[in-house]
C-alpha cells in the first residue's frame, strides 16, 4: 500500500477487531495528542479491570503494557494511524488516523438533509430575486445589494452550521464502542 492510498476496509476492520486497539486510538483522541505507551497502558488496564488508574496493581498494567507493546502498537504503527517513538516513549496519532475515525463513531441515527437545505435556500433566494426584479411590492423597494448579501448570508450561516454539525457528528469516538466486545 502506497503512503497515499487509503485504508483498505479489510485493514481498517482487522484494526479495529481488538478492543485494545479501539481503546489505543480512542485514549489517543481523548487525552493526545501523545501518551506514553505505560500511560496508555494504564488507561486501558484500567478499563479492562474496571478500576481507576490509580488502584490498578504493577501486575494488572504490565500485562496490558506488554500486549500493548509487543503486539498492538506495532500493528497500529505498521498501519501508519500511530507514529510509535520507541527511544523517547511516545505513541501519537498520524494523519491517517482520521480515515478510521468514522468507524468508530456511534452516530446511527438519520442526518440532516443538507443537499435538500441548499435547494431549498437556491429556490426561495431565486423567487425573492426574481420578485425583486419584477418589481413586487415591498421586495422591489430593497436594494439588489441588500438582497445580495442577505442571500450570501443566509448560505454562508448554512455552510458554517453543517460544518459544526458535521465535525460534532464525527468529532470524539465513543469510549463505550472502543470498550465493547473486550477481546485481547
Amino acid at each position: 500500500m502506497g503512503s497515499n492510498d487509503g485504508l483498505q476496509k479489510g485493514c481498517i476492520f482487522d484494526l479495529l477487531s481488538n478492543s485494545r486497539r479501539r481503546m489505543i486510538l480512542c485514549f489517543l483522541r481523548k487525552e493526545g495528542p501523545e501518551m506514553s505507551p505505560m500511560d496508555l497502558a494504564g488507561e486501558v488496564a484500567a478499563v479492562e479491570n474496571d478500576v481507576d488508574v490509580e488502584s490498578l496493581t504493577y501486575k494488572q498494567q504490565k500485562r496490558v503494557y506488554v500486549s500493548l507493546y509487543q503486539t498492538h502498537l506495532p500493528k497500529l504503527a505498521d498501519a501508519g494511524i500511530i507514529q510509535h517513538e520507541k527511544e523517547e516513549r511516545t505513541v501519537r496519532l498520524t494523519d491517517r488516523a482520521t480515515e478510521i475515525d468514522p468507524y468508530l463513531s456511534t452516530t446511527t441515527g438519520p442526518t440532516y438533509p443538507w443537499h435538500k437545505h441548499y435547494v431549498s435556500l437556491a429556490a426561495l433566494s431565486s423567487l425573492v430575486l426574481l420578485a425583486h426584479f419584477a418589481g413586487f411590492p415591498g421586495v422591489g423597494t430593497i436594494p439588489a445589494l441588500v438582497l445580495g448579501g442577505a442571500v450570501t448570508l443566509v448560505f454562508g450561516t448554512s455552510g458554517i452550521a453543517q460544518f459544526v454539525m458535521v465535525r460534532h457528528m464525527t468529532g470524539e469516538p465513543s469510549l463505550e464502542l472502543c470498550e465493547d466486545s473486550f477481546s485481547p
